[in-house]
């Protein structure tokens, strides 16, 4: 019998010297052998896009884009303006936060059964309020440079800073002449500062003396005047 002339194949001859599988690879290729595949990557016609062709020359992406905004770029996002819904107390206008109320009113529901004014009672328009464990009365002003952490500052601080036209510093505190943590009028407001040189050498306490004088000459006159009265009657924060 026959064979066909391919190593290893025991086909039975049927054209060419080959059988008909490796006759019809050598009529088709020129030779018995199956060339190697070479499939040819396709990329995305969009500039600067290394991703697969998907369809009509675009890219998964890119096709997604063109079909739903006839583009292979994203159009400008246009924000819808939400509606802000405001606290149903009469004349506040705060974010709405649970129940129909503000934060602060819903606060003020929770812990005195009742809203209360619509405005702040801490803020520049307040009241403030008195705290009970020093018996001070304090304002929220978080940009003061003198606020605490929580944005919380005496009102003696605030008014004792206008009056020196400054923050007080660190070394610096408010006394009241009266006792009365409450009256803060200016003429019941005391400058008092706990600093002192360390040592007992007489020369650095006189150098000492004649350097704070120097620093504080313009506070000391304001005291002298708010001492005497000069001062207006009520300086407010």
């Amino acid at each position: 019998m026959h064979l066909c002339s391919f190593p290893d194949c025991n086909r039975k001859y049927f054209s060419h010297n080959y059988c008909s599988k490796h006759s019809w690879r050598f009529l088709k290729y020129g030779t018995p052998h199956l060339p190697e595949k070479t499939k040819e990557i396709r990329l995305c016609s969009v500039l600067g896009c290394n991703k697969k062709y998907k369809g009509k020359g675009y890219c998964v992406m890119h096709l997604y884009r063109f079909k739903r905004y006839g583009t292979t770029y994203l159009p400008k996002r246009i924000k819808k303006p939400k509606k802000i819904k405001l606290c149903s107390v009469h004349e506040c206008t705060r974010k709405l936060h649970a129940k129909g109320l503000c934060s602060m009113h819903r606060l003020r529901l929770k812990k005195y059964g009742e809203v209360g004014q619509a405005s702040s009672t801490k803020g520049d328009r307040g009241t403030g309020h008195i705290s009970e464990t020093t018996g001070y009365r304090y304002f929220y002003k978080p940009s003061h440079p003198n606020a605490g952490r929580n944005g919380q500052i005496a009102e003696h601080t605030i008014i004792m800073s206008k009056i020196l036209g400054r923050p007080l510093e660190k070394k610096e505190s408010v006394h009241h002449k009266n006792g009365i943590k409450l009256d803060n009028s200016p003429e019941n407001l005391e400058l008092r500062v706990s600093v002192h040189p360390n040592g007992q050498d007489l020369l650095d306490v006189a150098n000492f003396c004649i350097k704070f004088l120097k620093e504080h000459k313009n506070d000391i006159k304001i005291m002298k005047k708010l001492s005497t009265n000069n001062l207006p009657a009520k300086v407010w924060c």
